[in-house]
């Protein structure tokens, strides 16, 4: 049983300007011995209905407390629609971050002001540069950050006695098409020309430097120009946009901070706030950028490359389209779990319904969920474990020895909705990245395309599944499975697994029986030969030594064992593969 409080948290689409705040709200839970939860979407599409049902998972009965990251949705539609599905469901105490929502929801707003490193921006355009006829571009008239960010940059200006006329600020949508109306309106002569503009983010910055490019300005020595935020992009841009690196993870840990003081209504300790780190770079007006910051961002360039890369060389998308039935399907996912960086334990969830009858309507969650795939790294822990909707993931009840961080995301195609697909990582710092994020879709895809085929073989299949699924499997099995899958319990075989269960060797083997469809040795045997497999393909062991590294005591046994599963001989295996790749 699993005592640790559990925060759910709530995002639209993660991307890399996320994972700083991600890593604070983790890396404060570890510390507070919190789990964590994250519910994200992949689309941008508000059409996307099958997606937003990953929102319609949270049991807010079950969790201690909702971060809501409101400002993450760019889709009004669905951002509503969630909120309301908080405030109709949710009676924990939930926390937005400087959001406008309050107003509507009973959320505790988390308001931290950045007008301190928008003045140090603007400082440098004074100092530095000896600019004085400065404007400021900011976000939607009475937004929180918006209306913040031009105190920074009238302090600024009034502690160097520059005069601020009120056409030199001017309010936007913190969207593109701000930066391009003010340069057409400065172009155009409809505005006096200014010698900088201070933006109150990167892709306003980003816009309005481009445009003014194209409209025939050279920026910065026409126009010096500066952004907030510090994406990748503002360094990847010609001209590369000076901008403000924010101290986003220290945001997530003053989140977590907060909503647990809320929870157990006493203060705990909080970090101070500190400053952020001004990015240099050419469009200010200086002649050099920041090494350091084009490193990180090259970095993750490579990174990214890499990891389509391996998407492209794993065939994928054809592996898992030419599945002509669900089993076959589910051992592809199996096998190309490696794609996944870094990953601890993934979970492919499927709707019940959509198991019983692949054309049926799926718009939703099913009240019972099936665990198709439960694996860790080279192990699988489990397979067809029913488990109620209520539940999330039956992993999330199981004890452990340290605090975990789930990220849950849909399993969709445009409205229909077939389940989940929830991923913890060996480093909790981790973030799902891009590679993820298209093995994700390649499932969901895949999904798709297998529910439009024939369903004569997958009646089949469905009554295999169906009659290993009589009832919700008991909690002290989900452990045994878990515990079992590491090398160093299921090499010493069915005495250790007895010592884990807590139960005489005849009720496990029923158990087994009636929840797996097989026997406790069977299952050994399993684990012990796909990491003899892994021990030969990823740290070429000979075969022998594969062996009886994995538990085996009898070489002779090693390839029965073997043959009967793989349907070939060990080497005759290797060889294959080796043709293969």
């Amino acid at each position: 049983m699993n005592n640790r409080k559990l925060i759910a948290v709530i995002f639209f689409k993660i991307t890399h300007s996320h994972h700083e705040l991600i890593k604070g709200i983790t890396a404060q839970a570890n510390s507070c011995n919190c789990d964590i939860a994250i519910f994200s979407i992949f689309s941008a599409d508000d059409q996307e209905n099958g997606e937003k049902c990953i929102f319609d998972l949270i049991n807010f009965e079950k969790t201690d407390g909702i971060i809501f990251i409101d400002s993450s949705f760019w889709v009004d539609k669905v951002r509503d629609y969630t909120a309301e599905l908080i405030k109709e469901k949710c009676q924990k105490p939930v926390i937005v971050l400087n959001s406008l929502l309050t107003e509507k929801y009973n959320f505790y707003n988390l308001k931290i002001s950045d007008k301190q490193y928008i003045h140090e921006i603007t400082s440098h355009l004074i100092e530095k540069h000896h600019f004085s006829k400065i404007y400021f571009l900011t976000g939607p008239k009475g937004n929180f950050l918006a209306e913040e960010r031009i105190k920074g940059y009238l302090l600024a200006m009034r502690s160097y006695n520059l005069n601020v006329k009120s056409e030199y600020i001017r309010y936007g949508n913190f969207w593109t098409e701000s930066g391009e109306l003010l340069a057409n309106d400065i172009a155009s002569g409809k505005i006096e020309k200014p010698e900088a503009v201070v933006c109150a983010n990167d892709i306003m910055a980003i816009a309005l430097a481009n445009k003014l490019e194209s409209l025939g300005f050279a920026v910065p020595d026409d126009i010096a120009v500066t952004g907030f935020d510090a994406s990748s992009e503002s360094i990847l841009n010609t001209p590369s946009i000076t901008t403000y690196l924010p101290p986003d993870r220290l945001y997530g840990s003053l989140l977590v901070c907060k909503l647990l003081n809320l929870i157990e209504k006493k203060e705990l300790h909080s970090p101070k706030l500190h400053n952020g780190k001004m990015i240099i770079n050419t469009s200010c007006g200086c002649r050099t950028f920041d090494n350091e910051f084009m490193k990180t961002v090259k970095n993750q360039i490579v990174f990214n490359d890499k990891c389509r890369e391996k998407i492209d060389a794993g065939n994928m998308p054809e592996k898992l389209l030419f599945a002509d039935n669900l089993e076959k399907f589910i051992f592809g996912v199996d096998e190309l779990t490696y794609l996944i960086n870094g990953y601890d334990r993934y979970f492919l969830c499927l709707n019940s319904d959509f198991i019983i009858d692949h054309h049926s309507p799926q718009s939703s969650y099913s009240d019972e969920m099936i665990v198709m795939l439960d694996k860790i790294e080279f192990v699988k822990v489990s397979r067809n474990i029913l488990f109620q909707k209520t539940d999330m993931l039956p992993a999330l009840s199981e004890a452990s020895a340290k605090p975990r961080v789930f990220y849950f995301t849909p399993l969709y195609f445009n409205s229909k909705c077939y389940g989940f697909s929830a991923v913890t990582f060996k480093d909790n710092e981790m973030v799902i990245d891009y590679a993820y994020r298209t093995w994700n879709r390649n499932i969901s895809n895949a999904l798709h395309f297998l529910s439009t085929k024939d369903t004569s073989e997958k009646l089949d299949i469905t009554r295999h599944i169906q009659k290993s699924m009589v009832s919700v499997a008991p909690k002290w099995l989900y452990i045994v499975l878990r515990d079992m899958s590491r090398p160093e319990n299921f090499i010493l075989g069915l005495p250790r697994m007895l010592d884990i269960s807590h139960v005489s060797q005849e009720h496990l083997i029923r158990v087994f029986k009636k929840y797996l469809g097989t026997t406790p040795t069977h299952y050994i045997n399993d684990l012990r030969l796909e990491y003899a497999v892994s021990l030969i393909e990823e740290k070429n062991y000979e075969i022998t030594d594969a062996c009886f590294s994995s538990g085996f005591n009898n070489i002779s046994h090693f390839y029965h064992t073997f043959k009967k599963k793989y349907g070939c001989s060990p080497k005759k295996f290797i060889t294959q593969k080796n043709a293969e790749g």
